[in-house]
């Protein structure tokens, strides 16, 4: 009898893997036939921006005839659910999958602005150097910059320079407006004072706000502030404070 052992076992096995497939194939067949139960739809960095609402996309979703609760899971097309939601403007990425417990389920991730133009034309420029549209919903609490007629410049020399700003804290805090002139030359409204930082052109930046950083700091207290009108930052090795 002992020969007939290998054989048993290999009709067992067989067996049990005949059995998984089976049970595989019906799970799969009545989960495609299960109606969807709910359609969830998660703003994953809701907390620190709100540009959309969950209303927003499920409006939106449904609008495009691809609202999936009560339809049946193998009807429901994550994928052009996803391609929907990329026409919003404000969605930086969409992620829509089915769970095992027969909802549909939508993350979304909303682009983040870097900046603000303020003019004729209103828009941000976001963190992949993207014109973004501002909204009615939500105003994000950036650098404005105003005069600027090319958004190429935005999304390049001024976007660099406000990216530099950002991770100043001082200037970060003390920055309130960057003005663009035709000539695009830069200046610069402080949040506390009443002057204006004459920067003109941005080459050298940073040698300039080092300047004016040291006037702050120490020319300042000796001198006092409050009566100049422009502090003139254009020229190498020294400023020039206007009444």
């Amino acid at each position: 009898m002992s020969h007939f052992r290998p054989i048993l076992l290999g009709i067992a096995i067989a067996l049990s893997l005949g059995y998984m497939a089976w049970a595989l194939f019906v799970s799969d067949t009545q989960h495609g036939s299960t109606v969807c139960q709910a359609f969830d739809i998660i703003v994953a960095d809701s907390v620190r921006q709100t540009f959309v609402s969950t209303e927003d996309i499920r409006r939106q979703v449904a609008i495009n005839g691809m609202e999936p609760q009560g339809r049946t899971m193998d009807e429901i097309d994550t994928d052009n659910i996803e391609k929907i939601v990329y026409n919003n403007p404000m969605i930086r990425e969409a992620q829509c999958y089915k769970t095992n417990g027969s909802h549909v389920r939508l993350v979304l991730y909303q682009r983040t602005p870097k900046l603000r133009v303020m003019g004729p034309r209103n828009y941000y420029v976001d963190t992949d150097r993207q014109l973004m549209p501002t909204s009615t919903n939500y105003a994000a609490y950036v650098h404005v910059v105003t005069g600027l007629t090319d958004h190429t410049l935005a999304q390049t020399d001024i976007y660099d320079f406000v990216d530099y700003i950002d991770n100043d804290d001082f200037w970060n805090a003390q920055i309130e407006q960057i003005i663009v002139h035709p000539d695009t030359t830069i200046d610069i409204v402080p949040r506390v004072g009443n002057h204006i930082l004459r920067l003109g052109k941005l080459e050298r930046y940073r040698q300039k706000l080092d300047k004016a950083m040291v006037l702050y700091q120490k020319g300042f207290s000796i001198i006092g502030w409050p009566d100049y009108k422009i502090i003139d930052l254009r020229f190498r090795n020294q400023i020039i404070c206007k009444k």
